[in-house]
């Protein structure tokens, strides 16, 4: 606690036979003290900290000393960071600086590389598509930029309206770009750049869409299908993307032959990999017949290509820093990745499937089949590397929906054919 006093001085005593009468501040980690009168020690109290009445100017003495400690006092109160010695009034108390507050897309230009910085990759690239969008509208609107606190209800409502007239992009798509201004408005806030939250009463809510999935049955079917060459290497992808326990298209695009550690006594390939999204290491020990696939492209592996499925159309210039290497090769994964859902569209026609499939179906299939095997919940989501339960519960909760409306459909179909 600070603490503020008038004492006179315990050590020190002028050749006229007076002493110091001081003003003290302690505040944490400091003291600090300065000298404001003189006087014989015969006219202090010392238990009131002030001048006794024997002596002729008492009154006027302890009305200075009164309005340093207040004036002390009152200073310690109101500004934030004071020394002791500004407290005290040895130091200048300099005047704020005016707080220039950053505009969104120079903030959000700061934390997208900070997040590049820490190796976020993909992350960032998504950042990246975010700002983009939202410089497009500044400048529809005749803005370089908008301060932080500006970024209110009636900005988050003109640029919403905009995303969907002049762009004609679904809820979902303007709810994550809303999540990611809230982003960096979090940030902002807890670095003390903005004091309050510029747009209480916005909000823009995802809307629940059906998640795609195959059953087991389908499953068969995509495995033995007759598939052309190109397709049927797509087709492998997909599926090793399930066996992976929902591995994500990026990490099974860039598996190498160096990430099968080895191959147990059950002859099950052991599979080490650090996923892209989060970071994280994941050792997965693969069925039997999941390895036989992972061998074959193993075996026809082509030297000096870095990858066991041939999909990235990468190579690599020794030139490049470390950061263009993962810029370039990003880029390659992504154009991989969106090669592969197209040949999954002739796929699932050639299958005879109605399912919308997609890369990332293989992910909801494999946390729906594992949700109607495994009781321990916990462990779908160790496979599927969530790092908060909660998350599993969402991605399960929305999967089981799909399948109580579905079997409601039903019932509702049956009763419109009575």
């Amino acid at each position: 606690m600070p603490s503020v006093k008038i004492l006179q001085h315990p050590n020190k005593t002028y050749k006229d036979g007076t002493v110091p009468i001081m003003l003290r501040v302690i505040l944490p980690g400091e003291k600090a003290f300065r000298v404001l009168d003189r006087i014989n020690p015969k006219h202090w109290n010392e238990k009131q900290h002030c001048v006794r009445a024997t002596h002729p100017d008492y009154r006027l003495i302890n009305e200075r000393l009164d309005v340093a400690r207040r004036t002390a006092e009152n200073l310690i109160r109101t500004t934030p960071g004071i020394t002791a010695r500004q407290a005290v009034g040895s130091d200048p108390i300099e005047e704020p600086k005016p707080v220039t507050v950053p505009g969104l897309l120079a903030w959000g230009k700061q934390y997208t590389d900070a997040r590049r910085d820490g190796r976020q990759l993909r992350t960032a690239e998504k950042y990246d598509g975010h700002l983009t969008v939202i410089g497009l509208y500044l400048a529809s609107i005749n803005r370089q930029d908008i301060p932080l606190d500006e970024v209110d209800d009636s900005f988050v409502t003109g640029w919403r309206r905009w995303e969907v007239s002049e762009r004609g992009n679904s809820p979902n798509t303007i709810a994550k770009r809303f999540d990611f201004i809230k982003t960096l408005l979090h940030s902002a806030h807890r670095r003390g750049v903005i004091s309050v939250w510029p747009c209480p009463d916005s909000k823009v809510a995802e809307v629940r869409t059906r998640k795609p999935r195959l059953t087991r049955a389908q499953l068969d079917v995509l495995r033995d299908a007759s598939l052309p060459d190109r397709l049927a290497v797509s087709r492998d992808c997909f599926l090793l993307q399930y066996y992976l326990y929902g591995a994500r298209i990026s990490d099974v695009l860039q598996l190498q032959a160096s990430n099968i550690s080895h191959v147990d006594g059950e002859g099950r390939a052991v599979v080490g990999f650090v996923e892209q999204k989060t970071g994280a290491v994941r050792t997965i020990r693969l069925h039997a017949e999941a390895t036989t696939l992972l061998q074959s492209y193993r075996a026809r592996h082509t030297p000096g290509y870095p990858f066991l499925l041939p999909l990235v159309r990468f190579t690599a210039d020794p030139t490049w820093s470390a950061n263009e290497h993962r810029k370039f090769l990003n880029k390659a994964v992504e154009s991989a990745s969106a090669r592969v859902n197209k040949d999954l569209k002739d796929i699932a026609k050639a299958c005879g499937f109605t399912v919308h499939l997609t890369t990332h179906v293989a992910r909801h299939t494999f946390a729906r089949l594992a949700d109607e095997t495994v009781a321990d919940k916990r462990k779908i989501a160790g496979a599927l590397g969530h790092t908060r339960f909660a998350q599993t519960e969402n991605y399960l909760d929305d999967l089981r929906q799909q399948d109580i409306d579905a079997a409601m459909d039903e019932v509702f179909a049956a009763f419109r054919g009575r």
